[in-house]
């Protein structure tokens, strides 16, 4: 172990320890010890005064070099890129940090170690800026050493770009007019310029642009660089939002003359799209902006959100797809608000969810997107050279993000993603060309062009011809002319077009526009390949799929038809041009409305089409229906049937209407002989009757008795029991034989599309293709297809709403009545939620989507159960349950009124709560549920609507929610609400039809802050499918509850 030796201490002196090698410091205030900030080996000789001075923050530099030395000691700068570039000589020979005797301020340069050479150039410059280094500085050139002399003078430097002839001279001047050589050292704030001997301090440079610049170059002798001119890309500068970038570190000159630069606006932006040799299914995309005949890609700087650098040094979660574009959505959508506060409450209103429940992740991509918002309020400028002249450019960073945001919203985040640079994306061939149609007239509304492979590219109109013959009765013969400019397509020219989205025609590149590449679609839907066709130049098509050219007629294509077809197709498109038929006679005046509906059904019924009538609930499809079925047996309409042997009509429902129907039909149309098929002694002899009355579940029963029977007309009432393909009475009723098929419902679409493609392909079979090609669609998105599949439809279905008849109708009124759970009932909801949160999570992190699905309803019904009374999941709290309360006060005061009131619930077992209570308070009531028998339904609904006092009449949503006239009804009551918008208000419109004369008042009883709150926020997603299926005749997407529906909802 090494000895040691104690130094005495002078009065208020500290304790020195040395030991060989190393020095430890201790420090007697507080006995607190604190070791040096560095460790000297072969300092074991110094004096304690030298030693202290090794404190860096206690040292007197000044006094310390004031010592003498009987050696001459010398410093030698070298000319070599190092932190420190020095050697100390003594008496011309090199010492190290071993050699004896060596002044304190000149050791720590004979350090050899890597680790302290940094905080020893601190040492060196230290030295010289207080002015005591008193040494000779030396350069070496050969066998020669000069003296380099030290400028303490602080100086600052500047870049000077000069344009010359040969071409941009770049320049780093100081402020006393002097160049800087090539010769150069740098150590800290002080400069050695070998060329000119001398050391010099420098206030500031300025220089931070020298080393990139030169890298486009090339170094001349004189310490300048010769940047050729189509190599300057130019200088990016930052200035505060209003300001210009002061140029104070920068002059320009052009051939010797100094020019102040000129001020522009870049607007010239552009898409380049490069496609991959070496991938055939992936294509490059560059935004750039264009200026003096150079292409820049967009700021770096102000949009390094979109730059895969700025998600590298993130958390891994924040890297992950979906919260990347979440976190992109928040940013466009923030910049769209003004202000702070608007920020904030934007990105709380994104930034929440299952994705963001861990604070670390919501703070780090706030402080994203907060920094991505502070930079638009910069402004970045480009300096340029513009021929001989230098301007000041600065970026339109408005169309720059608006840009990114188009390219966002047509390749989505996945595209973004690896981007090095903002707007550099790698795209499928496939998708570009998809997108192309719309993206284009996007991108030349924010005026920016699209350039592809060098080629400016415009959108294009082609003409296309259509000549169809009718060749048989159920088919057509197509012969299409596709011509640009006059000029006819081939076949496999117009596919090519479409496949590419684009063509070359006159040695120019043409897009095809919108209209262009839907009408192409639809065509190349309609048609097989000339291969498939054997050769052939006609083009063959079911006669229910010409409707597919009228589609082609509304995108511009002209459509050559004989007078009797085109007649029968312009009557298909223009319903409220169809001639009026004689009215059958009725025991019943029918509305404007609704002869319009009767004349439409035998428009269809006459042309051997099928048929849904969709008309809101209420308006009278019943009635409309029967019309129909009377015309045809008074003769009125001619039958399509033989004369011989008339054939009976089949009307199938839902067992609760099947009394309705029979009053309706005795009560409109008398001489209609019906039959209910139904009872244990049902017969299929049906020679005496008219019309036949049956349910769906007695179809599905008697399928095989009932398949081998020719009906007439074959009416499905409430069509949307069909909608599934998967259940045995849907298939059941697809094998029903009738000349002529309607169906009637008022939801022909409650969750998706499959089950629309359900109801038309009943009445209108091959309409749509065949199912595997309907989900085909659907799974690939392809929005085209499914525009043909909406417009196939359009004329064989026939929607109005109420407000048709607005006039004939009392107001409607809708309100909720928000209550609050007691404490042992909300106590329970809580840890309902929290335990079934992880049984979602874990359904679908373990098992397949359908079972996941499953688990996940069974979750929201124990929830909504609860909502209701927490008896319906098994457990006793003490009290009555809030909305069984609520629901009693109601009904005491509405029928104080004299009002009677529907209550509606999905669940019976609630009802079976509610009738005690209603009883208790001396409440009259009725009940219907799917457990009444059929025959009494006819004397419930006939006893409630005689009733001269007012009545309380409790419904299951499935059973009475459909087909009932209760128009005694002006208050209508949901204990519970569904997501399902068409469901409830079907139920509602049990009250608010046609004979109803006073308002109806339709109430919700919902518990705060419960999944029944967040239901009501889903309904109108499911509004937005239905009305845009059948009231604005395009696709609004496939909305069944999703996994983010239900994590949404069982929150709570």
């Amino acid at each position: 172990m090494a000895s040691s030796t104690t130094v005495k201490r002078k009065e208020g002196q500290k304790n020195f320890v040395t030991y060989s090698g190393s020095v430890i410091i201790y420090l007697l205030k507080k006995n607190r010890f604190r070791p040096p900030p560095l460790t000297f080996r072969g300092w074991h000789k110094s004096s304690p005064d030298e030693l202290t001075g090794m404190n860096l923050q206690h040292y007197d530099i000044k006094s310390l070099a004031a010592k003498k030395s009987p050696s001459v000691y010398t410093v030698l700068l070298h000319e070599i890129d190092h932190p420190l570039p020095l050697t100390v000589l003594r008496n011309g020979q090199p010492v190290d940090s071993s050699t004896a005797d060596i002044p304190f301020l000149l050791r720590p340069l004979t350090m050899e170690y890597a680790h302290y050479r940094y905080l020893l150039a601190n040492h060196f410059t230290q030295i010289l800026d207080n002015d005591t280094f008193c040494w000779p500085l030396l350069m070496q050139e050969g066998d020669t050493f000069t003296q380099v002399r030290i400028d303490k003078e602080p100086r600052h430097g500047t870049l000077h770009l000069d344009l010359q002839l040969e071409g941009l001279i770049i320049r780093r001047l100081l402020d006393d007019g002097s160049h800087i050589s090539p010769r150069t050292a740098r150590i800290r704030d002080w400069l050695a310029d070998f060329a000119a001997k001398r050391f010099v301090r420098l206030a500031s440079d300025n220089w931070q642009l020298w080393d990139t610049l030169i890298l486009d170059g090339i170094l001349q002798d004189d310490g300048s660089c010769l940047i050729p001119p189509q190599r300057f890309s130019g200088i990016e500068l930052i200035a505060a939002a209003g300001q210009t970038p002061q140029l104070d570190d920068l002059t320009l000159a052009i051939t010797g003359n100094a020019q102040s630069p000129e001020q522009r606006l870049l607007n010239d932006y552009k898409i380049d799209v490069i496609l991959d040799a070496t991938d055939s299914e992936q294509l490059f995309i560059h935004a750039v902006t264009q200026t003096a005949n150079r292409l820049f890609p967009l700021d770096q700087h102000a949009l390094a959100l979109f730059c895969e650098a700025s998600f590298a040094v993130v958390a891994a979660p924040l890297r992950t797809l979906k919260r990347r574009r979440v976190i992109y959505d928040a940013y466009f959508a923030a910049r769209r608000e003004s202000g702070i506060t608007a920020h904030r409450r934007v990105l709380r209103n994104f930034l929440q969810g299952p994705d963001f429940r861990k604070r670390a992740v919501v703070r780090e991509a706030k402080g994203m997107i907060e920094e991505a918002l502070s930079r638009d309020q910069q402004e970045n400028w480009l300096l340029q050279l513009d021929g001989a002249n230098w301007v000041l450019q600065q970026r339109n960073h408005q169309k720059e993000v608006a840009l990114l945001e188009i390219l966002y919203q047509h390749f989505g985040v996945t595209a973004l993603r690896d981007a090095q640079i903002p707007g550099e994306l790698v795209v499928p061939r496939r998708s570009f060309f998809s997108s192309l149609p719309m993206l284009l007239p996007a991108l030349q509304e924010i005026g920016v062009e699209l350039s592809l492979a060098g080629q400016t590219t415009v959108p294009a109109a082609i003409e296309i011809k259509i000549n169809a013959t009718a060749a048989g009765i159920d088919w057509f013969e197509l012969r299409p002319e596709i011509r640009y400019n006059g000029t006819l397509f081939s076949e496999d020219e117009w596919r090519r077009a479409l496949a590419d989205g684009l063509f070359e025609a006159g040695g120019e590149l043409h897009l095809l526009d919108a209209l262009s590449l839907q009408a192409l679609s639809l065509l190349a839907a309609m048609a097989p390949t000339q291969r498939q066709r054997k050769g052939e130049d006609v083009l063959r098509i079911p006669r229910l799929h010409i409707l597919d050219c009228l589609a082609l007629r509304r995108l511009g294509a002209s459509l050559e038809l004989a007078a009797d077809d085109a007649k029968i197709l312009h009557d298909l498109e223009h319903f409220s041009d169809l001639p009026s038929r004689p009215l059958p006679q009725l025991q019943a005046q029918l509305r404007e409305y609704q002869r319009h509906g009767y004349d439409w059904l035998a428009f269809h019924y006459e042309h051997k089409f099928g048929a849904c009538l969709a008309d809101d609930m209420g308006l009278g499809k019943t009635l409309q229906a029967i019309s129909l079925l009377a015309a045809l047996q008074q003769g009125v309409l001619s039958s399509r049937t033989p004369k011989k042997k008339a054939l009976p009509h089949l009307v199938v429902m839902p067992p609760s209407l099947l009394f309705n129907w029979e009053s309706e039909i005795a009560r409109f149309a008398p001489e209609l002989r019906t039959t209910i098929y139904r009872g244990l002694d049902r017969s299929t002899d049906f020679r005496n009757t008219d019309v036949v009355l049956t349910s769906y579940d007695l179809v599905r029963r008697d399928i095989e008795k009932l398949t081998k029977l020719p009906f007439h007309v074959i009416i499905f009432d409430e069509a949307q029991a069909v909608k599934n393909l998967r259940t045995g009475i849907t298939a059941a009723a697809r094998r029903l034989q009738g000349t002529f098929k309607l169906a009637l419902t008022g939801t022909p679409v409650e969750n998706h599309l499959g089950e629309f493609w359900s109801i038309i392909d009943l009445v209108l079979p091959g309409l749509l293709g065949d199912e595997k090609d309907f989900g085909g669609a659907r799974s690939k998105d392809e929005e085209q297809r499914l525009t043909t599949i909406i417009a196939r439809t359009k004329p064989f279905v026939l929607r109005r709403s109420k407000d048709m008849i607005a006039d004939e109708l009392p107001a409607k009124i809708e309100m909720e009545l928000r209550l609050e759970m007691n404490e042992a009932q909300k106590l329970l909801y809580q840890q309902t939620v929290n335990e079934l949160r992880g049984t979602v999570s874990s359904a679908y992190s373990q098992q397949n989507a359908g079972q996941a699905r499953i688990t996940a309803l069974a979750a929201l019904t124990r929830l909504r159960r609860l909502c209701l009374d927490p008896r319906l999941v098994g457990a006793e709290i003490e009290g009555a349950a809030p909305k069984i309360t609520a629901l009693c006060e109601q009904l005491q005061e509405l029928m104080e009124e004299g009002h009677s009131v529907l209550v509606f619930s999905q669940f019976t077992t609630f009802l079976d709560l509610i009738e005690p209570a209603l009883a208790a308070e001396g409440i009259p009531w009725l009940r219907l549920d799917g457990s009444t028998p059929v025959a009494q339904r006819k004397d419930l609904v006939h006893r409630f609507q005689g009733s001269k006092v007012p009545q309380v009449f409790l419904l299951s949503l499935k059973a009475g929610g459909r087909g009932l006239n209760l128009t005694r009804a002006s208050y209508v009551i949901h204990l519970d609400p569904w997501w399902n918008p068409a469901v409830e208000n079907q139920a509602s419109d049990r009250a608010h039809r046609i004979g109803q004369t006073r308002t109806v008042t339709v109430l919700r009883l919902l518990m705060q802050h419960t999944v029944e709150e967040k239901m009501m926020m889903l309904k109108s997603r499911k509004e937005k499918l239905f009305k845009a299926l059948l009231e604005e005749g395009r696709d609004a997407g496939d909305v069944p509850l999703t996994r983010a529906d239900f994590e949404f909802l069982i929150e709570g």
